[in-house]
């Protein structure tokens, strides 16, 4: 009979110490509420645990210098810090019956193991309202997260149109900067030097009988190639518009030199040709770039001194006449430019003696001009 209440109680303890495993640990803060844990470790200044209603989860660590106390299931307490906390050690009831009452101990023992799993009952509810509760709250977190994705791909796509528009601004300002930096004011007044060369299509045809004899046997030497030098004056106007008006007065000088010998007889003919006139141009604009085209009236002499074997007889003419020019400018400086330009003129020449007849020519301006 003894034997089997042994085997009893011995059994009894055994079960109430397998729940007293899991029951929990509470650390008292010295600030701070009581944490329900599970003690793992105590080693060196740090208490690790896990907390009692999740121990499938991470790890926690706590100073020792900031615990009051721990106090363990079997109603030890344990300090760190000293003075420690006056607090009434608790002790677990004894199993051990007293002897001659083992009803009452096997009694005691069933009633506290029915109180320790109505305990586990109550701590596995707290825990499964706990996980759900932690479960709403990642889910809210997620649904969180992916509109925040949304709004911060939206906002990209925002920046991104925004920064490609401040570049292209940019760009424009650049340019423009590049435009002014390269642009120069353009002056009203100005004058210019050119080399020029004017060719004759035409010869002479009819002329005095008997004024110019020479002149008459050599007219041959009358059309082809004349070089020489122009002067031109500038006033222009609209100097703030993209398309303005010039008006171009100028005085040309060009000349022409030919000989032959046939046998012993020696020949040799000067043409040279001045003319006075005004052009009347319409101008285009672009930075240092000047564009412009338009009509002229010319007056025009030409005086020939023709030579054989030592005599020299010379003729003159006048005329008059209109042409087409158009050309090109690059202002170096809001002072200097150089002009490159060509043109086409008629001209009716009236001859001392003769009856008055038209001439064709067309030349080739290169030169420069100065402004002020």
């Amino acid at each position: 009979m003894n034997s089997i209440i042994s085997r009893t109680i011995l059994a009894a303890g055994l079960v109430f110490l397998s729940f007293t495993t899991f029951s929990q640990s509470i650390i008292k803060p010295k600030k701070g509420e009581e944490i329900k844990a599970q003690i793992i470790s105590t080693e060196g200044a740090l208490v690790e645990y896990k907390l009692y209603y999740f121990q499938e989860g991470a790890s926690f660590t706590i100073a020792k210098s900031e615990i009051q106390y721990i106090k363990y299931p079997d109603g030890r307490m344990e300090t760190f810090d000293p003075p420690a906390p006056s607090a009434s050690p608790s002790t677990t009831p004894s199993y051990t019956a007293p002897s001659g009452d083992v009803t009452k101990a096997l009694d005691k023992v069933a009633q506290q193991l029915k109180e320790l799993k109505t305990g586990q009952d109550g701590q596995t509810k707290t825990l499964n309202e706990t996980l759900n509760s932690l479960n709403t709250t990642l889910t809210s977190l997620k649904t969180t997260i992916e509109q925040g994705n949304k709004q911060t791909e939206e906002t990209n796509t925002k920046l991104t149109t925004l920064n490609n528009a401040v570049k292209e601004l940019n760009e424009k300002s650049d340019s423009k900067t590049a435009g002014e930096n390269n642009a120069i004011t353009p002056r009203k007044f100005g004058m210019g030097v050119s080399f020029i060369t004017n060719y004759l299509l035409s010869n002479f045809s009819e002329r005095g009988e008997s004024d110019n004899p020479t002149i008459n046997s050599n007219e041959v030497f009358y059309s082809g190639l004349l070089m020489g030098a122009g002067f031109n004056m500038i006033v222009s106007t609209r100097m703030d518009k993209k398309v303005g008006f010039r008006y171009e007065p100028e005085f040309n000088v060009a000349s022409r030199f030919s000989s032959r010998k046939v046998g012993n007889d020696k020949s040799s003919i000067r043409l040279s040709l001045f003319s006075f006139g005004s052009r009347f141009l319409g101008v285009a604009r672009r930075n240092r770039v000047n564009i412009y085209a338009g009509p002229s009236i010319t007056i025009l002499a030409i005086v020939l001194q023709a030579g054989e074997n030592g005599t020299t007889t010379t003729g003159s003419y006048v005329g008059a006449g209109f042409g087409l020019h158009f050309g090109g400018e690059y202002l170096v400086h809001s002072n200097f430019g150089i002009n490159m330009e060509s043109g086409m003129q008629l001209y009716g020449l009236f001859p001392k003696g003769g009856s008055a007849e038209g001439i064709f020519s067309t030349y080739a301006r290169l030169g420069g001009r100065f402004y002020f």
